[in-house]
């Protein structure tokens, strides 16, 4: 899915409002995706503060003055005075209310022509922002053809040996194809189980998302954002959404390694006047265990796979269910990587003003 297609289901996500697919696209795309998250996070924030606010209830005698008020008024009495189209529609367009509808219709043909231009391309697919799937599976289709090459002897050569007659260079032709499938299941067998051979599942508990968002009150908003870029490099941070606002206000989020979240947070409540400090820490230990018990399920799913091809002969079925569940392997721990790594880093967003 795209990045827009995931904003659009990031309130029903926070609301409950999403189906089982939606939930575990979400959950997915922005383990992976920081721009995402970080919009994810600022609508999380926004909830929590509105649910800090006091409720506000009216005076008691409130409902009593009211219904007293609403007696002593007068039924209007239907007018008998007739008005032309035309003189009704100039008194709608004097209305203070006709002039608020007008203003709200702006807004929205604003807001939808802003929404169609991002589905035009702003946010590019999800498949570019992770190509190490493809890379992963490429490079060793590429290898298998060129082993099984360099393994074929060629007719040529064999019609030169002593001793081979001419009627022998069919029948080696004949019999490629079928050595070609034999060699090209143990290479995928092979890469596959190198990535998993290599990759040892971080423990689950533990794991969070920490994300926070800071609003400051700075003297000058060129050199608050020079400092943050120096801020950011010294601790080996990236800046992964550039500053977008005015010279009066505007809002810059930053990536931190975990170890050194905290010096950061400390040296940003130094550049200026605290307005809003919102730590957030998402708990990604049962999204890693339900990942990590996925995995080793298509481990067992492939060693069934493997363990009938020593009992039974193998055919292009056999051949296309192993290379589904292999490919469903690298996929697997592609998302647990991405897990494992969020909960590596933290996302700051900083207002200033």
């Amino acid at each position: 899915m795209r990045c827009q297609d995931i904003m659009e289901l990031l309130s029903p996500y926070l609301d409950g409002a999403v189906t089982a697919e939606e939930l575990e696209a979400v959950r997915v795309h922005v383990a992976c995706c920081p721009r995402c998250s970080a919009e994810l996070e600022e609508l999380r924030a926004c909830i929590g503060m509105l649910k800090e606010l006091p409720l506000v209830a009216p005076p008691v005698d409130f409902r009593a003055g009211l219904m007293e008020k609403l007696d002593q008024l007068s039924t209007p009495q239907g007018s008998t005075k007739k008005t032309n189209f035309f003189d009704r529609i100039t008194g709608i367009a004097k209305s203070s209310w006709y002039r608020a509808a007008a203003v709200a219709a702006v807004m929205v043909m604003a807001i939808g022509i802003t929404s169609l231009w991002e589905k035009e391309g702003n946010f590019p697919p999800l498949d570019q922002q992770s190509p190490e799937v493809i890379v992963v599976h490429e490079p060793q289709e590429g290898q298998e053809n060129t082993e099984i090459n360099e393994q074929q002897p060629s007719p040529e050569s064999q019609s030169n040996e002593p001793g081979s007659s001419s009627g022998a260079v069919p029948n080696s032709q004949a019999k490629q194809p079928a050595q070609q499938e034999s060699i090209s299941t143990p290479v995928i067998n092979q890469a596959t189980t190198k990535q998993e051979e290599s990759y040892v599942p971080q423990p689950s508990e533990g794991l969070a998302a920490v994300s926070a968002t800071i609003k400051l009150d700075v003297a000058g908003i060129e050199d608050t954002l020079k400092a943050i870029d120096s801020l950011t490099q010294a601790n080996g941070g990236t800046i992964y959404q550039p500053y977008s606002g005015t010279q009066d206000s505007g809002l810059v989020g930053i990536k931190i390694s975990r170890q050194n979240y905290e010096q950061v947070i400390g040296a940003l409540k130094k550049l200026g006047s605290v307005i809003s400090y919102l730590p957030t820490e998402k708990d990604l230990s049962v999204q890693h265990q339900t990942a990590k018990a996925e995995l080793e399920r298509l481990k067992a799913e492939q060693e069934v796979l493997l363990q009938s091809k020593l009992t039974n002969e193998t055919n292009q079925e056999w051949e296309n269910q192993l290379k589904e569940v292999n490919q469903a392997l690298l996929k697997q721990i592609e998302v647990m990587k991405l897990l494992e790594e969020r909960a590596n880093y933290c996302l700051i967003n900083i207002h200033l003003q």
